[in-house]
C-alpha cells in the first residue's frame, strides 16, 4: 500500500474508530431501532434530511459518546456495522463499498479500543479477494497481499512480524570496520571521528569510508579519491537493510540511484548526472505498486508527471515546466472517478477549475465549475448533478472567501439550502428544504452560528420544533410537535 494511501486508509480507519456518531448532535431518538443498547444508553439515529443514508447507534447521555452497536444503512442495505466502546470502535466491524477499498467489495476487520488490529480482508462480491492486510495496535504488520491490479498475481509487502519480532537480516558486512583497506593505499592512515572512520593521506580522504550507527552497524559506506566521493555508495537502515545506493563521479551523484523501503521493496529510482537529477524518475508504494513517475531536466521536474493509487488507477496527472506546474492537471479518486481538473500557470492555479464530489446530503456525484486567480477561488461557482445534469447549486467567492448568496437544489429542482455568506460565514436568514418541496428549516445565523428565531418542519409540512437560538444555544421556551401536529417531548440531542 502506498505511503499516501496507507495514510489514507489509516485516516479512514481513524474516522471509523471515532466517527461523528461519537456525539449526539443532530441525532433523533429511534425507539424502533432494535440495537440492543447497553443500560444507560439511548438508541438514536441521524440521516441527511431526505437522504437514504441513515446512521443508528447507542448514545450515552452522560459522556456524550457512542457506546454499543452502530449500524449505517443506505436504503435497505447495511453499509457499515460494528460497536463502539466509550466513543472508540472496538471489536469486529464490516463494511460494504467503503472509501478505503475498491468498488464492489465487502470489508471485514477489527478494532481494539480505536486501533485497527488483527486480520483485515476485502473481498469482491462477484468472487475473489481484493486485499489482505494485518495490523497490531493500529500499525501495519505481517505480509500484505493486494490483487487489485487485476493481473492474477498479488502485489506483496512485508511489514514487521505481527508478534513484535524483527525481520531476519543477513549482514553482508562486519559489525565494526577496523580500517581494513587503508593498508592498500600508500601512505594512508585510519582516521576515527565519533562514528565515522576513513582512510586519509596527508589529511585528504583517500580510500574506504564508513559511518556507523551507535551499535557499530554501518549507516553509510563508500570510497574517496583525492577527497571526492567516487564509486558506489550505500546507505543502510539500522537493521542493516539497504536504504539507498548509487554512484559518485568526481564527488557528484551520477547514474541511477535506488532507494528501498525498510521491508526491502524498491521505494524510488532517480537518474543523476553531474550532481543534478536528469532523466527518468519513479517511486513506488510500500506494496511495490507504482506511485509516481516523470522526468527531471536540470534538477527540476519537466514534462508529464503521473501519480497512481495503490489499486493501480491514476491519482493525478499533469505537466511541469522548469519545476513548476503548468497547463491542465487532472485528478481521480481511488475508484477512478473524476475529482478535479484545474489550470496552472507557472506553478500557481490560474484559470478554469472543475471539481467533482459526493454531495453532503444525497451522496450523489456533483460537478462544480468556477475560476481561480493566483491560487484562490473568485467569482461564482456553479454546481450540477452529474447524473442528469440538473442544477445543484451556486455560490460565490471574493479573494478566496465565500461571499454572497448561496443556493443548493435537489436533483428535482426543489430548494435544498438558501442563505447568504458574509466574510466566509453564513449570516442572516437561511432555509433548508425537503426533496418533496416542503420547508425543512427556517432560521437565522450570525457569523456561522444559529442566532435568532428558528422553526423546523416535518416533511409533511407540520411544524416539528420552534424557538429561539442565542449564539448557538436554544434559549427560552421551545415547542415540539409530532408529524400529526400533536405536542411532544424533545428528542435526544434536540433540546441542546
Amino acid at each position: 500500500m502506498t505511503t499516501s494511501n496507507y495514510l489514507g486508509l489509516s485516516a479512514a480507519l481513524c474516522a471509523f474508530a471515532c466517527a461523528a456518531a461519537c456525539d449526539g448532535g443532530g441525532a433523533t431518538e429511534d425507539p424502533t431501532a432494535a440495537l440492543g443498547c447497553p443500560a444507560g444508553t439511548t438508541a438514536v439515529q441521524k440521516n441527511g434530511g431526505g437522504s437514504d443514508v441513515v446512521e443508528r447507534w447507542c448514545w450515552d447521555r452522560v459522556t456524550g459518546r457512542a457506546n454499543g452497536p452502530y449500524v449505517k444503512s443506505r436504503g435497505d442495505t447495511v453499509v457499515a456495522e460494528g460497536r463502539y466502546d466509550d466513543g472508540r470502535a472496538d471489536g469486529a466491524w464490516r463494511w460494504r463499498d467503503p472509501d478505503f477499498a475498491p468498488a464492489g467489495t465487502d470489508v471485514v476487520g477489527a478494532f481494539v479500543l480505536g486501533a485497527a488490529d488483527g486480520d483485515w480482508t476485502a473481498t469482491y462480491r462477484a468472487g475473489g479477494t481484493a486485499w489482505e492486510h494485518h495490523f497490531t495496535a493500529g500499525a501495519a504488520c505481517g505480509l500484505w497481499r493486494d490483487w487489485t491490479a487485476g493481473d492474477g498475481d498479488p502485489v506483496e509487502a512485508q511489514y514487521p512480524p505481527c508478534d513484535g519480532s524483527e525481520l531476519p537480516v543477513e549482514l553482508p558486512f562486519e559489525p565494526r570496520w577496523d580500517g581494513e583497506g587503508c593498508d592498500d593505499v600508500a601512505g594512508a592512515e585510519l582516521v576515527v571521528a565519533g562514528t565515522e572512520r576513513w582512510c586519509a593521506v596527508g589529511g585528504v580522504r583517500q580510500g574506504p569510508y564508513r559511518d556507523d550507527y551507535g551499535d557499530g552497524l554501518p549507516r553509510v559506506e563508500g570510497q574517496y579519491d583525492g577527497g571526492a566521493r567516487v564509486g558506489t555508495w550505500t546507505e543502510r537502515y539500522p537493521g542493516g537493510q539497504k536504504a539507498r545506493e548509487g554512484a559518485y563521479a568526481d564527488g557528484a551523484q551520477d547514474g541511477v540511484w535506488t532507494a528501498w523501503w525498510g521491508h526491502g521493496l524498491v521505494r524510488e529510482t532517480v537518474t543523476w548526472q553531474g550532481g543534478s537529477r536528469e532523466g527518468a524518475y519513479a517511486s513506488f508504494h510500500p506494496s511495490g505498486a507504482r506511485f509516481e513517475a516523470g522526468d527531471f531536466a536540470a534538477d527540476r521536474e519537466e514534462g508529464v508527471w503521473t501519480t497512481w493509487h495503490q489499486s493501480g488507477g491514476k491519482a493525478e496527472e499533469g505537466s511541469f515546466h522548469r519545476g513548476l506546474r503548468v497547463n491542465e492537471w487532472r485528478a481521480w479518486d481511488v475508484r477512478g472517478r473524476d475529482e478535479s481538473l484545474v489550470t496552472w500557470v507557472a506553478g500557481t492555479q490560474n484559470g478554469a477549475a472543475t471539481f467533482w464530489s459526493d454531495h453532503h446530503v444525497t451522496g450523489a456525484r456533483v460537478r462544480t465549475e468556477g475560476w481561480v486567480e493566483d491560487g484562490v477561488p473568485v467569482g461564482r461557482y456553479v454546481s450540477t448533478w452529474v447524473d442528469g445534469g440538473a442544477p445543484a447549486g451556486e455560490y460565490g467567492y471574493i479573494d478566496g472567501v465565500r461571499e454572497g448568496a448561496v443556493t443548493e437544489l435537489w436533483p428535482n429542482g426543489e430548494m435544498l439550502l438558501s442563505g447568504t455568506f458574509l466574510v466566509g460565514l453564513l449570516n442572516g436568514r437561511w432555509q433548508a428544504g425537503y426533496e418533496n418541496g416542503q420547508l425543512w428549516v427556517d432560521g437565522w445565523m450570525f457569523d456561522g452560528v444559529l442566532d435568532g428565531p428558528y422553526v423546523e418542519y416535518w416533511d409533511n409540512g407540520q411544524k416539528k420544533a420552534e424557538g429561539v437560538y442565542d449564539r448557538g444555544y436554544r434559549g427560552g421556551a421551545w415547542q415540539y410537535w409530532d408529524e400529526a401536529g400533536n405536542p411532544r417531548e424533545p428528542e435526544p440531542g434536540e433540546a441542546m
